[in-house]
């Protein structure tokens, strides 16, 4: 089952494909399918960001098996059960319901079917399964493992992008041109402008030839125009800027994955030793409980629905 629960797809795909929207979004869905028997016999992946979850509905009494004193024993509980909804390539909505729900659900209007009753199998929804990466403290969903770290994320964004415009509109003049005594003509005051507004860094990094004329003086006394050129910002093309605001900015986003820096791609400075010790911390403290964490789901949910008790995951 698990080297294809999906035509064309194995299990390893699709938990590349939850653990990247699990990433991403903080939300996850695994969609199980059944045939006619209620055996499981598909397991799909949905977008997360097609999907929504509906309000929970009122609880009421649910039977459930569990396993006390090597027996299994039945007892009822109150449950609030989940439904899903998917907005279907803009056309429509489809319902589903939470993973182990026994009443059915109808996927066209999201209504329960009455205790015991059976709907056509062409109106019945399938089941999800709801993955997390950190619950969000005012709503059921998830929220990104880094969502702590936003100012950083937004910071580099926007440093980033200061960079870039620097570069594609020259940045700060790289001279101050000093007229005393003249003025310039309208057409050579227009080029400059136009020359120095637009374009990018490299066409305003050229010799600029200035015309003018003075303003004052006499025949006896002739007043000549003087122009200076001071440098103005040459500082500030030695090098990009919040070089090192984005060096603090990718290391505390890292620290909210707990990754050492060698599994970003950081690794000048890594001797076999500190590279195995880096490698088994981030094993033992970040890969393991998330896979265990996953792993649990599956064995606790879908293997027991599969009737495989007493295999784990």
């Amino acid at each position: 089952f698990f080297a294809e629960p999906w035509p064309g797809e194995s299990f390893i795909t699709l938990r590349q494909k939850l653990g990247r929207d699990l990433e991403r979004l903080g939300n996850a869905y695994l969609e199980g399918l059944r045939n006619a028997q209620d055996e499981i016999v598909f397991l799909k992946y949905v977008d997360a960001k097609m999907m929504r979850l509906v309000k929970l509905d009122a609880g009421i009494p649910v039977e459930k098996v569990v396993r006390r004193k090597g027996k299994d024993v039945k007892i009822t509980v109150i449950e609030r059960q989940r439904r899903f909804v998917q907005y279907l390539n803009g056309i429509g909505l489809v319902y589903f319901k939470e993973f182990g729900v026994e009443r059915d659900l109808n996927k066209h209007t999201g209504t329960w079917a009455p205790k015991g009753q059976r709907l056509p199998a062409k109106d019945r929804a399938t089941e999800i399964i709801h993955f997390t990466a950190i619950p969000d403290s005012h709503t059921p969903y998830g929220v990104p493992r880094w969502i702590s770290q936003l100012p950083s994320v937004l910071g580099s964004r926007k440093a980033e992008e200061f960079n870039l415009e620097y570069f594609d509109n020259g940045g700060v003049p790289p001279v101050l041109v000093i007229l005393q005594g003249g003025t310039l003509q309208a057409e050579t005051r227009k080029a400059l402008e136009q020359k120095m507004s637009l374009g990018s860094a490299m066409s305003k990094n050229r010799v600029q030839v200035l015309e003018v004329e003075p303003t004052g003086g006499s025949m006896d006394h002739p007043l000549q125009a003087k122009v200076t050129v001071e440098r103005f910002g040459g500082e500030r093309t030695s090098d990009s800027m919040f070089e090192k605001y984005d060096d603090k900015c990718e290391t505390r986003i890292r620290r909210s994955f707990r990754l050492p820096p060698i599994f970003v791609g950081q690794a000048n400075d890594y001797a076999f030793a500190t590279a195995f010790v880096s490698y088994n911390v981030a094993e033992a403290q970040v890969f393991k409980p998330e896979r265990d964490e996953f792993d649990e789901i599956i064995t606790m949910k879908l293997l027991a629905a599969m009737g495989y008790r007493g295999h784990r995951m």
